[in-house]
């Protein structure tokens, strides 16, 4: 995918910024493109493509023939997040040793 337009980069950065910062709250709407063009001085292709942007990062999703909403997201950090998943994983790794162990023991019992 190519990089989007810078002026649309901005955009997006101020938008993510009021998302962040909860003027846009999650389940509220975006402006239309239309809109967003008219307030940021920029052409619809620009709303658009920052708009996009927004919905690559999961900010937002696009609900036909209502435009975009912000939507719920975690309340943990990138860090934090991956931290969990790799908890989770080396978890599920535990699980699958502690799985085979129990089928090697079940088949050698069957085997007397």
């Amino acid at each position: 995918m190519s990089k989007p337009p810078v002026r649309a980069q901005e955009l997006a950065a101020q938008l993510t910024a009021q998302i962040e910062s909860g003027d846009l709250p999650a389940g509220s709407w975006l402006p239309s493109e239309r809109q967003l063009a008219e307030t940021h001085a920029v052409g619809r292709s620009t709303a658009r493509a920052a708009v996009q942007s927004l919905a690559d990062l999961g900010l937002v999703q696009f609900v036909a023939g209502a435009g975009a909403q912000v939507i719920q997201r975690s309340e943990l950090s990138g860090g934090e997040l991956r931290q969990t998943l790799r908890q989770i994983n080396d978890r599920l790794g535990d699980i699958d040793r502690r799985l085979a162990s129990l089928e090697a023991a079940s088949r050698s019992e069957s085997t007397y």
